[in-house]
């Protein structure tokens, strides 16, 4: 991917005048970019085959503003991201496909999983850090966004949408697991300093 995007910024930079500050943000804009692209398609291509596309639109709906203000693990290599972004989403989707989890028991552990999110929220990678002003603004999101999922599970508790009710829970459990490892992680590097 980064010589795909130093190669676009190449080009860019031929057909106008770009600094080198300015190439730098285009190398990376590229470079998130592709990835973005990449692991999207793989993800629908994924969902297809496993014969569950809306689904993976809905969990997609679900998790991706959660896990971005929440924060948590960020691979430090782009093909372990993306490996391990699509071997979870194939674990959620065979789930919510095989498995039926009672809407009680998804209630509390989704319940568990918001608790932590909201008290949590957010956790810095280790590439990224926050100032206070975005911490608040983070934390702010994460809490009206896990209102609205608290809201949206109940709504299909009550119209007997048990499998959108997982999709939910599935996403809040990733979302967390996401933070907890990062802390985890940052944990492991103090004791070894």
């Amino acid at each position: 991917m980064e010589k795909m995007a130093k190669w676009l910024t190449y080009y860019i930079a031929q057909k106008t005048c770009l600094d080198k500050e300015e190439k730098e943000v285009y190398c990376y804009g590229f470079q998130v970019g592709l990835e973005v692209i990449l692991n999207t398609v793989i993800s629908i291509f994924l969902s297809i085959y496993i014969g569950m596309l809306w689904q993976c639109i809905l969990f997609f709906m679900f998790f991706i503003p959660l896990r971005s203000y929440a924060g948590g693990i960020h691979a430090r290599r782009y093909l372990n991201c993306l490996l391990a972004s699509c071997l979870s989403l194939t674990v959620i989707l065979v789930m919510v496909k095989y498995i039926t989890i009672p809407w009680k028991l998804s209630t509390m552990i989704s319940c568990v999983c918001w608790g932590i999110l909201w008290f949590l929220s957010p956790v810095e990678g280790e590439n990224r850090t926050l100032n206070i002003e975005e911490k608040v603004c983070y934390r702010k999101k994460v809490r009206w966004y896990i209102s609205i999922l608290i809201v949206l599970e109940v709504s299909f508790i009550l119209y007997q949408g048990n499998k959108i009710v997982m999709l939910i829970t599935l996403a809040s459990v990733e979302a967390c697991f996401s933070q907890i490892l990062e802390l985890l992680r940052k944990n492991n590097l103090h004791k070894k300093i």
